[in-house]
């Protein structure tokens, strides 16, 4: 390993941009750019900001909502949750589970890389699973099942959460498979038959079906279940969720033209269900504009950002039951606001507000679209169950929720294995020490935490031989110990010449970091090049990355990511 002497050392932290946070500096080298779908934008200005906002919203979440048993997780519900059974009798469910939160559970474990929270709310589901191979809609705490038939909404969810967790981490083609066979089986409607591939609403034979939640419509997964098992048949869901959505709007009963809300079920045919509280925009329904915006901003899908647009040109207007601060649980779908207090209220809740957050994306509205921002992530405390809603609003919106078989970010080391063994670490003989651990949990899932002593030279680095040309920035998280130590991240590009980036450890905590791929954020090494050559960063093969710390102190590492 090359000697770096400690006066060269000093000379490099004189030579470079004045020392600071992390997060002056990545301000100052370009900080993170607003992240963005292929038809939308994030929601938020300040990027950076936002993805430490929805970490700490994560681990409160966690922290929560999670409740272990052994290896297993499950999302409990609260101490005086009730639902109502098959006869419409309230029941009793304390801090049990219901299948839809264990869904949210595993998409947020999924998409905010966390495997070992995944792989625990996984081994749950496939624990509880019912005869046909579904998740029950209720289990109570002591594991019981209360009720065994199907949601098919939380059923959709998991496997899409498990399509996520395959393409970041490999290795759950099996389980994926197995739950994609069981909704196609046992709750979409077959071809030939009435209302051919539309999703039911749960598990049951065909012969008890009767009405369909609009706010279970998932296209934008569909698409991704179709691109992964090669399989026409999900795109033919895709389209006949559309065409069941459009035979609401077709119904002059719902008169939702102006607004696009929809009800919170219906019969299959879009006609009206028996009861009338089924034709509101209400605790179903809300979902809705969070699904639908994701296949708008993934897909650009005009029949979706269409309704998208007349929600949002709802919410955001004036009048009772509108506006950031005033969005409540139950609307007619012509527009009327109804008293919350019909299913209990008032209620202001995450529930609403993230679904509504993440189709605010896609609205023109500058102030609607902040003001939304900010609301659901105050509100967002994880009291109540459904809280998970807000986060994955919050989520879609900040440009964090991708399309997994598009999203052009690439990761490279997120150590969700569980280990750092392609790092390797390196000092000087004159006494210098450099040690690393492996942390859980760190910024989000697995991290490594490295302790050093330098006074001469020593890193944490690993070998990679990538070609990095397309990419805008390595963004990643670092956790700081407020020592006043200076860190350098050394990169080695193609030609062999090293350019460093230096932040100061004055912070305590996690902090997101966004590094430019350029020279103005990554200056030449002035101290110490391995090769003649000094020709600029070229990125066609960057051989290494390492992190090299100075003083004695502790800092942690975690999810390093490309952006493009």
């Amino acid at each position: 390993m090359r000697r770096r002497s400690i006066l060269p050392g000093l000379a490099l932290a004189a030579a470079l941009v004045s020392s600071g946070a992390l997060a002056q500096s990545t301000s100052r080298t370009g900080g993170a750019a607003p992240y963005r779908y292929p038809c939308a934008q994030s929601i938020t200005a300040n990027q950076a900001a936002a993805n430490e906002q929805l970490r700490q919203k994560y681990e409160l979440w966690r922290a929560s909502r999670l409740s272990y048993e052994g290896t297993h997780a499950r999302v409990k519900a609260d101490a005086d949750f009730t639902y109502f059974d098959d006869d419409g009798t309230e029941q009793q469910l304390p801090q049990g589970t219901i299948s839809e939160a264990q869904g949210y559970g595993m998409l947020l474990a999924a998409y905010m890389g966390d495997r070992k929270t995944f792989d625990a709310l996984e081994a749950y589901r496939r624990a509880h699973r019912n005869a046909k191979g579904a998740t029950p809609w209720v289990i109570r705490a002591d594991g019981v099942v209360a009720d065994s038939g199907a949601a098919s909404d939380a059923d959709q969810d998991m496997a899409f959460a498990l399509l996520v967790a395959h393409r970041r981490w490999g290795g759950y083609t099996e389980p994926l498979n197995e739950l994609l066979g069981t909704i196609r089986t046992h709750m979409v409607v077959p071809e030939g038959s009435a209302h051919a591939y539309l999703l039911t609403a749960g598990d049951m034979p065909l012969q008890y079906w009767e009405v369909t939640f609009p706010g279970s419509m998932a296209p934008a997964w569909y698409r991704a279940f179709a691109a992964h098992t090669g399989d026409t048949f999900w795109l033919e869901v895709a389209d006949k969720s559309y065409q069941y959505l459009t035979s609401i709007d077709l119904n002059p009963s719902y008169a939702n033209a102006a607004t696009g809300l929809l009800p919170d079920r219906s019969r299959p045919d879009g006609t009206l269900d028996a009861d009338p509280e089924s034709h509101r925009f209400s605790w179903n329904a809300a979902r809705a504009p969070w699904r639908l915006a994701s296949d708008a901003a993934w897909n650009c899908e005009s029949r979706a950002s269409s309704r998208v647009d007349r929600m949002n040109s709802f919410f955001h207007g004036g009048g009772p039951g509108r506006g950031p601060t005033g969005i409540g649980a139950v609307y007619r779908t012509s527009g009327a606001f109804l008293d919350d207090s019909l299913y209990g209220g008032p209620d202001r809740s995450p529930w609403f507000y993230g679904p509504l957050t993440s189709a605010a994306m896609l609205s023109t509205n500058q102030g609607y679209r902040q003001g939304m921002w900010m609301e659901t992530l105050r509100m967002t405390d994880f009291s109540k169950y459904g809280h998970e809603l807000g986060l994955l609003g919050l989520m879609l919106a900040s440009g964090n929720m991708h399309d997994p078989l598009a999203d052009p970010r690439r990761s490279v080391d997120d150590f969700e294995s569980g280990n750092s063994t392609r790092w390797w670490t390196y000092a000087d003989s004159a006494g210098s020490t450099l040690a690393t651990a492996m942390v859980w949990p760190a910024a989000v899932g697995h991290g490594v935490r490295v302790t050093y002593s330098v006074m001469n030279w020593a890193g944490f680095g690993v070998t990679l031989n990538e070609n990095w040309s397309a990419y805008r920035a390595l963004e990643f998280w670092v956790e700081g110990t407020g020592s006043g130590n200076p860190i350098y991240l050394e990169l080695e590009d193609a030609d062999g010449e090293l350019f460093v980036h230096r932040f100061v450890d004055d912070f305590t905590g996690w902090r997101f970091a966004s590094v430019p791929l350029n020279t103005t954020a990554f200056p030449r090494r002035r101290d110490y090049q391995p090769a003649t050559i000094n020709n600029g960063m070229t990125l066609t093969n960057v051989r290494a990355i390492r992190f090299q710390p100075w003083g004695r102190g502790s800092f942690g590492v975690d999810g390093l990511v490309l952006v493009p």
